[in-house]
């Protein structure tokens, strides 16, 4: 669950990153984060392109997710997915403040529900940091590489 999680931090601090990259539309931004990324905790992350202006990305480790993830032309950010556990998330984000990016919004399972806090950050052009929170608390933190 927690490798997931961290998976979809992953694929919208990747998005997110593009956003400092000065690209000039939103497409051209995602563009960037397309490709494998092998993380931390036996996790890898594979994104593509999905359609019109929304990236697919497939997360494999102790479990499985899969999720949507757009960048706005208003330059916020926007994260759905689900996992093999039976959650799914719903999360947006604002844009990135200095290196890193932020996702809020809410994860839930059958008959549960909790707040969402994913915090990406870009520690290199090809490295970053993913933390999950759940009502407050981490649940967890990975590291991914291209």
């Amino acid at each position: 669950m927690h490798r997931i999680l961290g998976a979809s931090y992953v694929l919208a601090f990747i998005l997110a990153w593009s956003l400092a990259t000065a690209t000039p539309t939103a497409a051209a931004e995602q563009s960037f984060f397309e490709g494998s990324w092998r993380c931390q905790q036996g996790m890898s992350l594979n994104i593509g392109r999905g359609f019109g202006p929304w990236y697919v990305w497939r997360s494999v480790g102790r479990t499985e997710a899969r999720a949507f993830i757009r960048k706005t032309n208003t330059g916020s950010w926007i994260n759905v997915g689900a996992d093999s556990d039976g959650g799914w998330w719903s999360t947006t984000a604002s844009g990135w403040q200095g290196v890193t990016l932020t996702f809020t919004g809410t994860y839930a399972t059958i008959g549960a529900s909790q707040s969402l806090r994913q915090v990406f950050t870009r520690n290199a052009q090809n490295a970053m940091t993913i933390q999950t929170f759940r009502n407050g608390s981490m649940v967890g933190q990975v590291g991914c590489n291209r």
